[in-house]
């Protein structure tokens, strides 16, 4: 929440620290007292820089790998938006294939409608109607869809699912979820098709000796 009692540059650090990495709107940095006029200035001196339109970094935090990622969440929904499906898988490490779009999940009610401004170029929305906290973690400081959540989601909007069946492998592998927790959420939102790929890979897992 931001207070009109700070000073405009305490007020947009403070809101744009941690897990933003110094991303913000321009709609945000006027909430922090920026006119459009003082904003085109920042951006001309290099305290501001460019991610996309409408979007900045200030100049104090260095660029990341997660730009891309962290500018989707800032433009749809900071609050309420949650990494997930393929993209969940790539912060969680259990896939190397990129998606074409920055997959975001927000709960029924902030769904969002025609506004460009909502569905930025390069983002899918999805929506539920409730996510339960033990789906979500934190990854670098961002919310995320858990491991088991991930790969239903991702099997269910159509990944291959010889992928699906490898994530889960990898899943177990790395100790990102346990059977018991993949089961429970394949049982409880997958796809008959995904589920029946989870559950099989799961019973094969299950045949191969550990080392």
């Amino acid at each position: 929440m931001l207070s009109p009692q700070k000073p405009r540059e305490e007020a947009l650090y403070d809101l744009v620290s941690g897990w933003r990495r110094g991303i913000f709107t321009a709609g945000e940095a006027k909430r922090c007292g920026y006119s459009r006029q003082l904003i085109a200035h920042h951006i001309k001196t290099g305290n501001f820089g460019r991610i996309a339109r409408g979007v900045y970094r200030l100049g104090l935090f260095p660029s990341d790998h997660l730009d891309g990622l962290v500018s989707a969440l800032v433009r749809v929904d900071p609050e309420d938006a949650v990494v997930s499906g393929q993209s969940a898988l790539q912060l969680h490490e259990l896939s190397e294939i990129a998606p074409n779009k920055y997959e975001l999940t927000l709960p029924r009610e902030k769904r969002y409608r025609s506004s460009r401004r909502r569905h930025p170029i390069g983002v899918k929305i999805h929506t539920v109607n409730h996510l339960d906290p033990k789906e979500v973690v934190k990854l670098d400081g961002i919310r995320v869809t858990s491991a088991p959540r991930s790969i239903v989601d991702a099997g269910n909007d159509g990944m291959d699912l010889k992928l699906v069946r490898s994530v889960v492998f990898d899943a177990l592998r790395k100790i990102k979820a346990t059977p018991k927790q993949i089961k429970e959420a394949a049982q409880t939102h997958a796809e008959p098709a995904v589920l029946r790929t989870i559950l099989e890979a799961l019973a094969d897992a299950a045949l191969v000796p550990t080392i």
